[in-house]
């Protein structure tokens, strides 16, 4: 592209409530928040991982690239289908690893140029990913940008189809992480399993809970809270188990009768 940029698929995270996370544990240094912050971190620091120059059924992905500041995390691959459908999985591992530790993540997806300076990646590529992330997600999801959308609709077969992509009614489009969650990731079988699946349920009734004096954070476990019920509801004995919320359950009895 040029000396200075090349064309990468790029991603922006913001871990939420972050900085009050922080705040809470100087206070309890020993306290459930501080290893919630701590594992948390953990997950993400596991990501690197996977960086590698070529695309390994297994462990690397071909270009990957991540670098962390403070609550914010930036990935990205070169703009290949393979390297972008795996991409795909380790957001979605890294949303429901996450989730299990009552721990949640909004961010912006993008196309377009990147430095290639690695240790301080820049360039519009990063802006408009970040832009997405913070004017567009607006809930736990990780929107995509049109530059994103186009490219997965042009090169990546049935995302849309499967479900694999959403578009809210909001007309934005995101990642549907618990989705890839319950399918099979290169032969290695669903990695939402019943146990974490009961962590993420208990995270979500919890939080439901404590915000009741916290409308707009309110809103956006609400909202994150019925994408799970409506993704892990077994249909057709899939998945075998149950682990919708109890709000989950109450929209199912309202919407019978």
């Amino acid at each position: 592209m040029s000396d200075i940029f090349e064309k990468r698929f790029v991603v922006f995270i913001d871990i939420l409530g972050f900085g009050a996370m922080v705040s809470d544990a100087a206070k309890r240094p020993g306290g459930q928040i501080a290893k919630r912050v701590d594992t948390a971190l953990t997950i993400v620091g596991n990501m690197k991982l996977l960086e590698g120059d070529r695309v390994d059924p297994v462990e690397n992905i071909a270009g990957f690239h991540r670098h962390i500041f403070s609550d914010c995390i930036v990935m990205s691959v070169e703009p290949d289908p393979l390297a972008v459908s795996k991409l795909f999985i380790e957001l979605a591992k890294l949303t429901v690893n996450l989730m299990s530790q009552g721990v949640w993540i909004r961010g912006g997806m993008s196309l377009g140029a990147i430095s290639k300076r690695r240790s301080t990646p820049w360039g519009p590529a990063i802006v408009e990913a970040y832009r997405v992330e913070s004017n567009l997600a607006v809930n736990p999801r990780i929107a995509l940008s049109k530059s994103a959308l186009d490219f997965v609709k042009k090169k990546m077969d049935r995302k849309e189809e499967d479900r694999l992509i959403v578009r809210g009614e909001d007309g934005v489009w995101s990642l549907a992480p618990i989705v890839w969650a319950l399918r099979d990731s290169y032969g290695n079988g669903p990695f939402l399993t019943e146990e974490t699946a009961l962590r993420i349920k208990d995270h979500l009734e919890r939080s439901h809970k404590e915000t009741v004096d916290n409308p707009g954070v309110f809103k956006k476990i609400d909202w994150l809270s019925e994408q799970w019920d409506t993704h892990v509801k077994p249909a057709n004995g899939y998945p075998e188990f149950d682990c919708r919320t109890d709000h989950g359950f109450s929209r199912y009895l309202d919407a019978q009768f």
